[in-house]
């Protein structure tokens, strides 16, 4: 099982609904901005756009993970990050007994992978646990 290819996508249902509701809402704005024209009316036009662009970010980083061994490869705008658990974890996040997510620092770059953002958020866990009782490092632990 260890050395099984694993992908996992985002869950991303809630997000991807906000984007849309936001988008409709933006381009009411607009309707009403160049019907009306009022201050108020640019003011609205202009925190919907900037709600749009916030919400609808991650939607377009979709972050993909595919794990294999110890190796992770993470897709963050299409483009693939090479990990490996063991030699750049260098933080974890925990909250009680939980692991909040795992950062790593990989060719000066910084990842950050949270499990419960995934689909599958239970497998990853598991996952990244047997990956973590294995770890012989020293890494730091934050607790919220």
């Amino acid at each position: 099982m260890q050395n099984e290819l694993h992908v996992f996508l985002p869950a991303r249902q809630v997000i991807i609904i906000y984007s849309i509701v936001l988008g409709l809402l933006m381009t009411l704005s607009m309707v009403l901005v160049i019907k009306y024209g009022g201050i108020l009316l640019w003011i609205l036009l202009l925190l919907t756009t900037f709600a749009f662009i916030f919400v609808f970010v991650p939607v377009l980083r979709n972050t993909k993970m595919l794990m294999f061994g110890n190796d992770i490869k993470l897709s963050i705008y299409g483009k693939w990050h090479d990990m490996n658990f063991s030699k750049d974890l260098f933080e974890i996040v925990v909250k009680g007994n939980e692991v909040q997510s795992y950062r790593f620092k990989c060719n000066g770059n910084f990842y950050q992978i949270s499990p419960n953002s995934y689909y599958e958020a239970d497998e990853v866990s598991k996952l990244l646990g047997k990956l973590l009782e294995k770890y012989k490092g020293s890494i730091s632990i934050i607790n919220r």
